[in-house]
């Protein structure tokens, strides 16, 4: 077994690898055999949970022959761990998925995929608990003992505790599956029209084309990629853990990088700096775009959120800016889990919206030196957000003029408000924020991918029209994310 390591030593840390040889011994006889109960109730109940999760799409296809082989042969396997009483309950779910396979209604399916997503995370790995204050602060503290951050993030902006979620499991899976999918959908249709001057045309479906950027129809960019795999880290460690972000966001080709996501990458493949040294001062839209699942993650407790933010961002992006969009972005989500979406239709109750999200990152820029390109005055998104969206909100502008007044590029001084705006113009209309955003923007995969994020956790995946979500990459491993993240 090789484990790899990080040591503290006089000199700083060092990184460490080490090999050990694990040597396992037979036993004399069955008498000896030391069983561990929890894991084979663990590992049944996920075996399991994964036949109904793929039982699921091949119902959802009408393949009922291949649904039937995969529960046959999953109950053969359960059978051979010889333990009946350690795998009744996971060969019950089995027999009960059968039963309600057979009359394939929308009650039925829901029903399967709750019992699916349960019985995944019955492991030690799904228990896992959230990393509390205190490592988050240890981690901040070490990023500030390395003399890593451009401004005390953790000492600005205003606390704001978030609401209590009074939502049924049901429910809270449909929102988080809508946020994760609806943020893809946007990433998707976004893409081909990425770096385009706007208002040229008007998409309304996925598109084939080709290019650099090539692909069938639904195919995602880097946005949805980041979002994975930041979600991939969260679950996997109970929290934000920089040294697993900096592996995961470096293991695999990244599509549509970015010039501060590829400085990134060389700070942390080539040049082997530690994470607290590897994100570069950027205020891109890198990590706006992938903030949702902190949102998601830290829905109930605003201090983890704001923490989970800064030491997420700072590993790609280490400006003011970028960890502001972060933060805002994060809180944004988890206020928009813990409502209705009548909650949105007032045009003063959008206008707070923006406000409240203004607060939680007053301050935070305030040594940033940021200008908008076309107009080269001072700008921040705290003014954006507090001033400038509510005012055009009330003027209830079209989308193309707030990008000819703002634009909508990479830069997300532009990009982030326009996001907002495409949402907060319809925000009980998710087919109306994701066209809005993808023909109206220039960066129109991220700008889609964040506003169609926001249209998602507030509407749900119902509110997605069907055929979006058909041809759309990844859809089944969003999916499945998304109901990992249930209480």
């Amino acid at each position: 077994m090789e484990i790899l390591y990080d040591e503290l030593v006089p000199g700083g840390v060092t990184s460490t690898k080490e090999q050990r040889t694990i040597r396992v011994l037979p036993v004399q006889s069955e008498a000896d055999v030391k069983v561990n109960k929890n894991a084979i109730n663990w590992v049944a109940e996920q075996t399991a949970g994964q036949a109904i999760a793929e039982g699921i799409v091949e119902r959802d296809q009408g393949d009922t022959k291949a649904l039937r082989e995969r529960l046959s042969s999953t109950k053969k396997r359960l059978a051979h761990y010889g333990r009946p009483e350690l795998t009744g309950t996971a060969i019950k779910m089995l027999d009960d998925f059968a039963e309600d396979s057979r009359d394939w209604t929308a009650r039925a399916r829901k029903t399967s995929r709750m019992l699916a997503a349960r019985s995944l995370r019955s492991s030690s790995f799904y228990a896992m608990p959230q990393r509390n204050l205190r490592r988050l602060n240890d981690l901040y503290e070490e990023l500030k003992a390395n003399g890593s951050l451009a401004v005390d993030y953790a000492s600005l902006g205003n606390n704001d505790p978030l609401p209590a979620n009074a939502l049924d499991e049901g429910t809270l899976a449909e929102r988080f599956t809508g946020c994760l999918l609806g943020g893809a959908v946007g990433d998707a249709m976004g893409r081909p029209l990425e770096g385009g001057s706007p208002g040229n045309e008007w998409v309304e479906n996925y598109r084939q084309w080709h290019g650099w950027r090539s692909g069938p129809k639904g195919t995602i960019t880097d946005d949805t990629q980041f979002s994975m795999w930041l979600l991939q880290s969260l679950i996997a460690n109970g929290g934000v853990e920089p040294h697993d972000l900096v592996q995961r966001f470096t293991a695999e080709k990244i599509r549509g990088i970015g010039q501060a996501t590829r400085d990134f990458v060389r700070n942390a493949k080539v040049l082997g700096k530690p994470w607290f040294e590897s994100g570069v001062a950027s205020a891109g839209n890198g990590v706006a775009m992938r903030s949702a699942p902190i949102g998601l993650f830290y829905r109930s407790n605003f201090p983890a959120l704001k923490l989970g933010s800064i030491l997420h961002a700072v590993v790609t992006h280490n400006d003011p800016m970028a960890v502001a969009s972060g933060i805002l972005t994060a809180f944004a989500i988890a206020l928009l889990l813990a409502m209705q979406p009548s909650d949105l239709v007032p045009i003063v109750a959008r206008q707070d919206f923006c406000r409240r999200l203004a607060n939680v990152i007053r301050g935070l820029e305030a040594t940033g030196a940021y200008r908008p390109r076309n107009t080269q005055e001072p700008a921040t998104l705290e003014q954006r957000f507090r001033h400038d969206l509510p005012q055009r909100l009330e003027q209830n502008l079209d989308p193309i003029e707030i990008n000819n007044h703002y634009w909508s590029g990479a830069y997300v001084l532009e990009s982030l408000p326009h996001a907002f705006y495409c949402f907060l113009r319809s925000p009980e209309d998710f087919r109306e924020t994701l066209l809005q955003a993808v023909n109206s923007s220039r960066d129109a995969d991220t700008v889609a991918a964040v506003a169609c994020n926001l249209s998602g956790a507030l509407n749900g995946v119902r509110a997605i029209p069907e055929p979006y979500l058909d041809d759309l990459e990844f859809r089944q491993n969003l999916d499945h994310l998304a109901h990992s993240l249930l209480p």
